[in-house]
């Protein structure tokens, strides 16, 4: 009789820690990790300052811009007059070239809304490089101004929905491409990393098995004092 108490004991034990085993205890992440965009730039700001030039005067300047989300995007930007003088800002011109030496725009400041939009790998980086010239021909109602330009930039994923919001240029002028897809949302500041959560804000990984572990050294401490139990008495019996 013991030893059939026993022996269901010992098989109820069994499957209480098969149970607890497959048991998913506070499962709070989801099965794959969510799709981040995050694109950074190698300095602080973007703003460029355009003042004490004179006509055929030309600044150059570059920018890497990297890619530390994980998965695989196109980006764009575009030009935006911050300050100074909107009439010197609207005669400026612009060229955009990349690291092959590829002509990405050429033309007025005021009209750089967005170029044909850039693929860059997860975790990779690109360098553009910007001309900004002051025309020769500009006349003396021109001399001694000055204008302030900012670079804005937005990602979303290569060949999947749109995150980010592109928000349109002060100057009021419509980018072509404004309306593809459907709306891109959360265009930040360009002086910060841009960072956007395709499946909203990013989970903490509080998912644990702890519990699964305490919970089976209980059970097999219990059995272990049972064992001594019956163990002692049927030494006292013999």
């Amino acid at each position: 009789m013991n030893k059939q108490i026993v022996s269901v004991g010992i098989s109820l034990l069994l499957i209480m820690i098969l149970g607890i085993i497959n048991t998913p205890f506070l499962s709070t992440v989801a099965e794959t990790a969510p799709k981040v965009i995050d694109i950074s730039l190698d300095r602080g700001e973007t703003f460029i300052e355009l003042n004490a030039l004179k006509p055929g005067d030309r600044i150059l300047d570059s920018i890497k811009v990297k890619n530390d989300g994980n998965v695989n995007i196109t980006y764009n930007h575009f030009a935006e007059f911050r300050g100074g003088s909107e009439k010197y800002f609207n005669k400026i011109l612009l060229n955009v070239k990349d690291s092959n030496n590829n002509i990405l725009y050429e033309g007025l400041i005021k009209d750089f809304n967005e170029i044909e939009s850039r693929k860059l790998a997860k975790r990779s980086t690109e360098e553009l490089f910007y001309e900004y010239i002051i025309p020769p021909e500009l006349g003396n109602e021109y001399q001694g101004l000055s204008t302030s330009i900012l670079l804005k930039y937005y990602a979303e994923e290569y060949g999947g929905t749109s995150n980010a919001d592109h928000e349109t240029p002060s100057s009021g002028s419509e980018s072509p491409n404004s309306q593809h897809d459907e709306e891109i949302k959360g265009v930040k500041d360009p002086t910060q990393s841009i960072h956007v959560n395709s499946q909203g804000t990013k989970l903490p990984n509080t998912a644990t098995n702890i519990y699964k572990i305490l919970a089976l050294g209980i059970i097999l401490t219990t059995l272990g004092l049972i064992f001594v139990f019956i163990n002692r008495r049927f030494t006292k019996e013999r």
